[in-house]
């Protein structure tokens, strides 16, 4: 197989301890068609790269294998069941390691919702969080490794979302008999117990309003949302963006849906600022299409709508 040569390792790189784990999970092409003649641990360096830094195909470091192969590897190995099949690997001996049952029994249950990049798809206004972007619906065991994992549009409903999720997974989670969740959960009760027969709890908040409380179970999830929202990748994923869709202003972010009138030098008050030739801008109006202080979100027509 070809390997980078002289290249010099990256912090993102597998250890050898790492890539004996993942090594037999990886097959070769051995069928009709031609054969691998790439690494397959360059290719994974590659993907390992570009989930930390978040940068695009086409900006990999020209000391990878060439930006067209590591994509069709990645494709390859999400649409095979690849990725699928490493993660259910490890979260087992992970599970054995802690002298468990491979097959976990309880689970929870949660959701997160992304600022994304203005693109067409995929992508709506979460007026609880209020964020536009992506909402990831979140599976995890009570170790707090990853059981499944959905990203729909975040003007998705978290039950909704959840009854998805639980369908996609129950396939593959035989021992599967209790869920917890939140609050935003309640009416997934009664569904989840006559589709799957699980018993979903609720975990409530305590009756004091105000300071930090760990939430019994519910913290668990907690600990493995971290580790998406320090990865660029899960966040956004420019290949998948169209970006010539009209571009409308996020909450928080000071635009204007619609083409750009002259710039003029203002505040944030609606004031211009000092300076000869300088034009004096009025406030937006609060409810305006796409006003920072609105209660109206961006207009999902004029908006444009991934990371794995």
């Amino acid at each position: 197989m070809v390997t980078t040569p002289g290249r010099r390792a990256y912090a993102t790189d597998l250890t050898d301890a790492q890539w004996q784990l993942l090594e037999p999970l990886l097959c070769p092409n051995t069928g009709p068609g031609r054969p691998t003649t790439l690494e397959l641990r360059d290719i994974v360096n590659a993907l390992l790269y570009m989930k930390q830094t978040g940068c695009a195909w086409r900006l990999l470091p020209h000391d990878f294998a060439n930006w067209t192969s590591v994509r069709y590897y990645f494709d390859k190995w999400t649409l095979d069941g690849t990725w699928e099949a490493v993660n259910a690997a490890l979260r087992q001996q992970v599970r054995r390691r802690a002298q468990r049952n491979p097959q976990p029994s309880a689970a929870i249950v949660d959701s997160q919702s992304v600022k994304t990049v203005e693109a067409r798809r995929d992508r709506g206004w979460d007026g609880h969080k209020r964020v536009m972007g992506r909402k990831r619906h979140m599976l995890v065991d009570t170790q707090g490794c990853l059981l499944g994992l959905l990203v729909l549009a975040a003007d998705v409903s978290d039950q909704v979302g959840a009854l998805l999720l639980l369908a996609l997974c129950a396939a593959s989670l035989p021992l599967l008999l209790q869920l917890w969740a939140d609050q935003a959960y309640r009416g997934i009760v009664e569904p989840a117990q006559a589709r799957y027969g699980l018993a979903v709890e609720i975990v409530t908040k305590p009756p004091e309003p105000r300071g930090f409380h760990v939430l019994p179970k519910r913290w668990l999830v907690e600990t493995t949302q971290p580790y998406c929202r320090a990865r660029p990748r899960f966040d956004r994923r420019a290949a998948a963006c169209d970006h010539r869709a009209l571009r409308a202003a996020a909450p928080g972010r000071g635009g204007r849906a619609g083409p750009r009138s002259p710039t003029f030098a203002s505040s944030r008050r609606g004031r211009a600022m000092s300076g000869p030739g300088v034009t004096r801008v009025p406030p937006r109006p609060e409810g305006a299409a796409g006003a920072v202080g609105g209660s109206s979100c961006p207009s999902r027509s004029a908006s444009g709508c991934w990371g794995s």
